[in-house]
């Protein structure tokens, strides 16, 4: 029978934590604060596809001001590719508040958008934006989606 001597085993199992702490998800602020920024950047440029990365591939629920409430992926996508073709509007947005508690982050903005009537009046309304986000294979994805108007 071969022995290991105890340095060898030491070495390997060094080798095994060091390996195993950085393969581990880094459930950080500063990643989720990157995750929000490209999801913001995607609906600036009204770029779908930039949006869908930042976004659950399965499933995303979202409720609408409207009180509209929705799981589908599909719907989503729809929904923001109506968005995106409207010419006229502009959202600026404010992060109130990030938490993140284990592998879900949680932010909440403050929205205003901008936009133009038919008859070209500008106008403007203002919503909370609570976006819920999931860590999974060492990514932030948006799994959660409200929209609350403030009056």
């Amino acid at each position: 029978m071969m022995r290991f001597p105890s340095t060898l085993l030491a070495l390997l199992f060094i080798v095994l934590a060091m390996t195993s702490c950085t393969n581990s998800p880094k459930y950080t602020e500063e990643s989720l604060t990157q995750t929000v920024a490209a999801h913001f950047a995607a609906i600036d440029a009204r770029d779908l596809n930039a949006l869908l990365k930042t976004v659950d591939e399965n499933a995303v629920s979202m409720i609408l001001p409207s009180g509209k409430y929705s799981t589908s992926q599909e719907d989503y996508q729809k929904m923001n590719k109506d968005w995106f073709a409207a010419p006229n509007w502009r959202i600026n947005y404010q992060v109130i508040e990030q938490k993140i508690s284990g592998n879900i982050g949680i932010v909440l903005t403050k929205i205003t958008h901008n936009d133009k009537q038919a008859d070209g009046r500008p106008y403007s309304f203002d919503y909370y934006l609570t976006l819920i986000f999931q860590h999974g294979d060492r990514k932030w994805r948006l799994i959660f989606n409200q929209n609350t108007l403030i009056e």
